[in-house]
């Protein structure tokens, strides 16, 4: 993942026209010792930040 989202970065650098960029990261697996704190600090605030606790299916809940 961390490749991926190197090369996404590496593209919105590259951009010649300034425009908003986003880059939406999904894991598949359990992440037992997952630090919500943490990730809102990386996505600058906790409004930004979206847990799936409740598996796969609860992505459905997520959608703002």
């Amino acid at each position: 993942m961390h490749e991926g989202i190197k090369a996404a970065n590496d593209q919105i650098k590259a951009q010649t026209i300034k425009s908003s960029s986003i880059i939406v990261a999904l894991t598949d697996g359990k992440l037992d010792d997952f630090d919500e704190q943490q990730l809102a600090e990386v996505a600058d605030t906790k409004y930004q930040v979206f847990p799936v606790k409740d598996g796969f299916h609860a992505l459905k809940g997520i959608v703002n």
